[in-house]
């Protein structure tokens, strides 16, 4: 589960949410440009753009958006005079009727840590039933990765506040520290890491053929992994980021990443921390199994 005190969350019918992700440059330019990278694969095609936003001369773009701001998406596509081309179809990809196959599918189905929200099961569904055997899927390759981490600053805001309370107050708190404890660090947290955070070199745990994946495939995921510590630290947790791939026409691939390296997206990076951070030296290794598991509470 997620726990972040510096996003709000909103469901996709607001406004803020589409203002966030559309003022994430990062995020909107890489998929303009892979949609004019393509744009001759997508000229005179028909289109179904799981999310609304894709035209790049497509001779019919059917735009699924389930939530209420389809209706503003019909404003939009009428202000800018493409209603023969455009049509937005306000129902769940899964209960939406099409006249015939789509060429292309493109959709922004990312979640934190890649999976969280679970669209990407919409577009697998979306995938088996309307696009072509030969169609273009983009993203068309999504890759997680690992990595452990030392954040002093984020951990100790979290876990120092209830030790504060004596000095603010007067009143010892320290017999709830273990339970504060463990609610503050059983979340997910999201965090804008840089470098300097990342203990050591990142493994990627998983890869995703948006082509070829099922959706058992990402119900549950369990995968090792094995790490050497570039030197010595606190070591807090771990955090997970995703790369996404944009086929291309000439056969390489444009890459859209929240990695810390990279420049910060909305998405920001996954950070799991540990109860108890411990000491790490130069050379030590760790292994262990990190498991992604669908929410049973989840209506996705």
């Amino acid at each position: 589960m997620y726990n972040n005190k510096r996003k709000r969350t909103s469901s996709y019918a607001h406004l803020d949410v589409h203002q966030e992700m559309l003022s994430d440059e990062t995020r909107t330019k890489t998929y303009r440009l892979a949609i004019l990278k393509n744009a001759e694969r997508i000229r005179d095609k028909v289109v179904l753009d799981v999310g609304a936003g894709t035209e790049a001369g497509a001779k019919k773009v059917y735009a699924i958006e389930a939530s209420a701001i389809a209706e503003q998406a019909q404003k939009v596509v009428a202000a800018n005079q493409a209603q023969d081309k455009i049509i937005i179809i306000n129902k769940p990809v899964e209960n939406i009727e099409l006249p015939t196959k789509v060429d292309v599918i493109v959709s922004e189905w990312m979640g934190y840590s890649l999976l969280f929200e679970g669209m990407l099961k919409s577009v697998i569904y979306a995938r088996d039933k309307w696009l072509k055997e030969d169609g273009l899927i983009l993203p068309s390759l999504a890759e997680i990765y690992l990595a452990p981490i030392s954040y002093h600053e984020d951990y100790n805001e979290r876990h120092d506040f209830w030790y504060s309370i004596k000095d603010k107050y007067g009143v010892n708190m320290d017999t709830i520290i273990p339970k504060a404890k463990q609610d503050a660090f059983k979340n997910v947290c999201l965090c804008q890491l840089i470098t300097e955070n990342i203990l050591a070199r990142e493994s990627r745990i998983y890869s995703l053929s948006i082509k070829e994946i099922s959706e058992t495939d990402i119900e549950r995921i369990a995968e090792p992994f094995q790490f050497m510590f570039m030197g010595r630290g606190l070591l807090h947790g771990f955090t997970l980021w995703f790369n996404v791939s944009f086929e291309l026409p000439d056969g390489n691939s444009l890459t859209l990443s929240t990695s810390p390296y990279s420049p910060p997206t909305h998405w920001c990076q996954s950070v799991m921390y540990l109860d108890d951070p411990f000491n790490v030296e130069q050379d030590q290794v760790i292994e262990g199994t990190v498991k992604i598991a669908e929410n049973e509470d989840s209506d996705r």
